[in-house]
């Protein structure tokens, strides 16, 4: 994980369920951000149903937060990434997560 965080130039890779469990993170220890992305997907997805990403921009940070194969991914970078690059970041960490569940 650590190494797509390095590729794709990123501060962090977050991946939630849908209901806010962590399932796998670059830092580790992001619960709290696992929690806080998907309800914050949820709440838009409810007031804007046809919503595919949200952008939220703080001083110094971009949070990224988009759905992929039933699951929330919240990616934090210095710059605002496209879809098609949050998109092959969610194909890479599916890959791995793959992997993962093959050894287990």
């Amino acid at each position: 994980m650590k190494s797509l965080k390095r590729k794709h130039i990123v501060d962090s890779i977050c991946i939630s369920t849908l209901n806010g469990s962590l399932v796998v993170s670059t830092d580790g220890n992001e619960w709290n951000e696992a929690v806080i992305g998907s309800a914050m997907y949820s709440y838009i997805l409810s007031e804007i149903p046809k919503s595919q990403s949200v952008f939220v921009k703080t001083e110094d940070h971009w949070f990224m937060l988009f759905p992929y194969s039933d699951k929330i991914y919240i990616v934090r970078a210095g710059s605002n990434l496209t879809q098609v690059e949050l998109n092959a970041i969610a194909r890479e960490v599916e890959a791995y997560l793959k992997i993962i569940e093959y050894d287990a």
